[in-house]
């Protein structure tokens, strides 16, 4: 049997800045990734967002909802909305959409 040999290949040198317990959604009428916020290694959280277009990062907004992590989103096909449910501020859990 063959072994393949994968290799990365870097597309770009900017982007979101490392994290965790960010929300990721694919929209399928912009063909883009959203990525909104997450928690920064030292715990610090975001509200920026950031889309992907499977060549470039691109912040579209650093305002929006509130900086949270463990959040969840879903693209909404029949209104063309991406949706963000709930999260943590790290005092307490959110249940706004």
């Amino acid at each position: 049997m063959a072994t393949e040999i994968w290799r990365w290949i870097q597309k770009q040198d900017m982007g979101p800045s490392p994290r965790y317990a960010f929300s990721m959604a694919y929209d399928s009428g912009s063909k883009k990734v959203t990525l909104f916020g997450g928690a920064s290694l030292d715990g610090g959280l975001f509200n920026d967002t950031w889309e992907w277009d499977d060549q470039l990062w691109t912040q579209v907004a650093d305002t929006g909802p509130s900086t949270r992590g463990l959040h969840k989103m879903v693209y909404d096909s029949k209104n063309s909305k991406m949706v963000l449910f709930g999260g943590t501020d790290n005092t307490s859990f959110m249940n706004d959409t």
